[in-house]
């Protein structure tokens, strides 16, 4: 069965119905979906299990990394998961709906530019949407306007594909017995697009936490600066 029969408007899978195609990555699909026994609005990833191999099992990695560290949040600028399944061959994450789009739609419809309160107003959201996934001990590692949300104006951090659990990670630390700079490379790099690619190694120990606070806040400044329209 092709994937356009599968989710198209009005189609049910489990207790939830499609409304429509919200959004598209290069491996899912998101819809806006409503939970027919709670009449709750709410947007459905879908990717087809067929794909979990691709790219040297990355696919699946990053599904798995988001379903697994959203379930880790709560935080009003997160956004929220609740629930998963697999269906017809596709895994499905559940996950809050948020009304307005990303942040770059936003953005871009204001002729690419936010005012300074503007700024001040999302970054702040944003870094409180940090502050609680380091409580969960979750670092994003992806942030970008893309992955920014908004839902009746508040800023909703979303795509967890690229996150990392700092617990897991000092699991594997203390498992390591080589500590190779590219094998900590390969593990923790995130999206090239905004992450900082420091990686700081002192005695054999990486040095988390300022790898956490420099790649996260590094993209803060990005985001700033660009919705500023300060780039030429």
């Amino acid at each position: 069965m092709k994937q356009k029969q599968l989710h198209i408007p009005g189609k049910r899978l489990k207790q939830y119905e499609i409304v429509q195609l919200i959004g598209s990555g290069g491996y899912c699909k998101v819809y806006q979906a409503v939970n027919i026994q709670t009449n709750e609005n709410v947007a459905i990833k879908a990717v087809a299990m067929s794909t979990f191999k691709n790219h040297g099992g990355l696919v699946g990695q990053l599904h798995d990394t988001e379903k697994q560290n959203m379930k880790l949040v709560n935080s009003n600028y997160v956004v929220r998961f609740i629930d998963e399944f697999q269906q017809n061959k596709y895994s499905y994450i559940v996950m809050e709906y948020c009304n307005q789009g990303d942040i770059e739609k936003l953005w871009l419809d204001n002729n690419k530019h936010f005012s300074e309160a503007q700024t001040i107003f999302y970054v702040k959201q944003i870094l409180r949407g940090i502050q609680d996934l380091q409580k969960c001990q979750v670092m994003h590692r992806d942030i970008k306007m893309k992955n920014i949300l908004m839902h009746n104006d508040q800023i909703k951090l979303g795509d967890l594909g690229f996150s990392k659990s700092k617990l897991k990670f000092m699991h594997l630390v203390q498992q390591q017995q080589s500590y190779d700079i590219d094998y900590w490379y390969a593990w923790l790099h995130g999206s090239r697009s905004c992450s900082i690619q420091t990686i700081l190694q002192y005695g054999g120990y990486f040095q988390s936490r300022l790898f956490d606070l420099f790649n996260d806040l590094w993209t803060i400044t990005f985001f700033r600066l660009k919705s500023l329209n300060l780039f030429v």
